[in-house]
């Protein structure tokens, strides 16, 4: 079983280079294991301003292998990655698919679907 020693030592094992800066690695604690997430310093979208970004959480058990952390490590990078690459899309001046669009904006507009046929 893995303790949190064993953990972030898996964890200094691991970097991720994104735009020109390395992603940092935090563990807290959750139920019997952790929530692993993926922070890094970078310019806020709506602001400008540098600060630190955080990536979502995923849960480790401590039964995890060293193979389902590093996958969970490159996921959680992977991820982050995507945020930010859909807060900057944008289409007509809007993030067309910006993350934090609502559910419910999401829901009203589901109906509106397109197919191949319908494209100029």
């Amino acid at each position: 079983m893995l303790t949190e020693v064993d953990m972030k030592e898996i964890l200094s094992e691991v970097t991720c280079d994104f735009m020109g800066k390395d992603f940092e690695f935090r563990l807290q604690p959750k139920d019997t294991g952790w929530n692993l997430q993926c922070r890094i310093q970078r310019p806020d979208t709506e602001s400008g301003e540098w600060g630190e970004g955080a990536g979502g959480k995923y849960y480790v058990s401590p039964h995890s292998s060293v193979d389902e952390i590093v996958k969970k490590c490159l996921a959680a990078c992977m991820a982050y990655a995507e945020h930010e690459i859909r807060e900057g899309f944008t289409w007509r001046e809007r993030r067309i698919f910006g993350p934090h669009i609502g559910l419910e904006a999401l829901w009203e507009a589901a109906p509106h679907v397109t197919y191949k046929q319908d494209q100029r």
